[in-house]
């Protein structure tokens, strides 16, 4: 058999509209880019990724290998093994003092294929999310992969970047499936306050629709009791409209194992597990045991991260401010994010990283990949070394 023939006429074959309509994602192009160059043996500083610099706790390496020499390799329940359900509904109670059935946890690989299995099960063609920006972009292409439309309410600068909820609410119509937020924000690094959130969750219950919380920076948060999660304000007459999606991806720095998790209404579950056993099925079962000490007993290291970032988030922020023409907000409440205003230097944020990457062999990431022009977002998720060598690079480039 002539095998060119098949490869041939399957080159030809008609792409779906749907996945060519998805926009690709800048930050896994800068990263790829960042490591083709380095492969050349050019010495570039990233502050790119959403990921961390540091390597996981002791405590999760011993379970790990305790649980590889328990033979923990065979399929597990869709939605999660019960220890697991029952550990992350003990994190919850423990961090937001509200009791939750396991039977309403879901655990998925990772937050952003609980946001896809969510949307793809909750949204008929045509139907709309509403989104902030600015906003991680993969909210807005899940949306249309699950043939949902994207409804953009922007946020600003000089507003401190705060909802405008007689706005949200002229956004509702008739196709509006939910009301989908990021608390704590990437890239900004705000906090929705508490009042804000209580009035969403007022509106999504008036309106019939959901509220999702995407909370997986909850832990990276600088300032104390500035965050409210909402998993606090659900009750009997608002769980139906309540999603909250977390992970251990930014907390404990595991982003590479792959572990998500939502606390959903009960009555979206059997619809989440009947999907997920029709995609991927269980999350990997060593990672789904390894979690279980990474939500009970990695406190003391996420402490750790918390005030290493926190160090982090002071030294790059003193660095921005010296560049006079980089517009920076106060440093940022949360996250390991700066989001910094360029539009002084450079409106077109793609063309500014360009330069940046050729004359600085400093990355960052372009605003427009958060659905805002004139900005970029910068990661401090980085060694000191590599902080001060990148930020000394910029410097001199811009001054």
């Amino acid at each position: 058999m002539d095998y060119r023939l098949i490869y041939s006429s399957s080159e030809n074959m008609e792409i779906s509209k749907k996945i060519k309509s998805i926009k690709g994602s800048l930050t896994t192009e800068l990263f790829e880019k960042v490591v083709e160059l380095k492969a050349r043996g050019e010495n570039v500083i990233s502050f790119t990724a959403g990921d961390l610099y540091c390597d996981i706790s002791d405590n999760i390496k011993k379970s790990a290998i305790k649980a590889l020499n328990n033979g923990t390799n065979h399929y597990t329940n869709t939605v999660g093994i019960k220890d697991l359900r029952k550990a992350i509904s003990e994190r919850i109670y423990r961090k937001d003092n509200i009791e939750v059935d396991i039977k309403n946890i879901v655990v998925c690989n990772g937050a952003k294929q609980c946001i896809s299995n969510l949307l793809n099960v909750i949204l008929n063609i045509g139907d709309e999310i509403i989104i902030f920006n600015p906003s991680w972009r993969a909210y807005s292409e899940i949306t249309k992969l699950a043939g949902g439309v994207p409804v953009i309410i922007d946020l600003y600068e000089e507003d401190k970047y705060k909802i405008d909820l007689e706005l949200l609410k002229s956004k509702i119509t008739s196709k509006t499936k939910a009301i989908l937020i990021n608390n704590p924000n990437n890239p900004t690094g705000k906090i929705i306050d508490e009042e804000t959130l209580t009035k969403l969750v007022e509106i999504t219950v008036d309106k019939e629709i959901l509220l999702i919380s995407d909370e997986v920076y909850r832990e990276i948060v600088f300032t104390k009791n500035r965050f409210k999660s909402l998993n606090s304000l659900i009750t009997r007459e608002n769980r139906n409209n309540i999603v909250v999606i977390d992970s251990v991806s930014k907390s404990n720095a595991l982003t590479g194992w792959r572990v998500g998790y939502m606390n959903v209404p009960e009555y979206l579950v059997r619809y989440l597990k009947l999907f997920q056993s029709y995609t991927t099925s269980n999350v990997n079962s060593l990672a789904q045991v390894v979690t279980i000490d990474a939500v009970l007993n990695d406190e003391d290291f996420i402490e750790q991260l918390r005030n290493d970032l926190k160090g982090n988030r002071d030294l790059t922020y003193d660095y921005l401010k010296d560049i006079s023409k980089m517009k920076l907000d106060q440093k940022p409440d949360a996250t390991f994010y700066i989001w910094a205003n360029i539009k002084k230097i450079e409106k077109n944020s793609i063309l500014f990283c360009e330069k940046v990457l050729e004359n600085a062999h400093v990355a960052l990431v372009p605003g427009i990949e958060f659905g805002r022009e004139g900005y970029v977002r910068i990661s401090f998720a980085n060694s000191v070394n590599d902080i001060c060598q990148g930020m000394e690079n910029l410097k001199k480039y811009l001054l």
